[in-house]
């Protein structure tokens, strides 16, 4: 059964080998084994975002998701024509808006609130929250 370990019939220079390649192993995967298990804060590029511009609705919630790496918010609202649109908007993750004051339960479907945020460059209707504004006037950070 082979264990790994130089063999008592390898010859010296085998074993010599064997170890080298093993403390070098070590050497080599410890510390990119530490960075490996790191938490990982980016996982996607801002770029589709438009940051020199925001935006502002005032709508209605139609789902909110508490889910890591981003906090999803749909709100119903008026689009540029007048008719009804949904805005899919994202934000950061559920650490970042804990620290900014936000809980599971700061908003429900249902709740009317206005949101300011950096919209898509394609277009699409939505973008990346920077601020939201409760019906009974608490603002939370994005």
């Amino acid at each position: 059964m082979r264990t790994g370990a130089p063999s008592a019939t390898a010859k010296p220079s085998q074993r010599r080998v064997m170890r080298r390649w093993s403390t070098g192993t070590v050497l080599l995967l410890g510390p990119v084994l530490a960075l490996g298990s790191a938490p990982v804060t980016a996982h996607h590029s801002f770029a589709m975002f438009d940051k020199h511009r925001t935006d502002r609705i005032e709508g209605t919630v139609t789902r909110f998701e508490w889910t890591n790496p981003n906090v999803r918010i749909e709100v119903a609202a008026p689009g540029p024509q007048g008719a009804k649109v949904t805005y899919k908007i994202e934000s950061a993750s559920i650490n970042m808006l804990m620290r900014n004051g936000w809980r599971y339960n700061s908003m429900q479907t249902g709740d009317r609130i206005t949101a300011m945020f950096n919209p898509f460059r394609n277009g699409r209707p939505g973008g990346l929250l920077r601020e939201v504004m409760l019906a009974n006037g608490t603002r939370l950070g994005g």
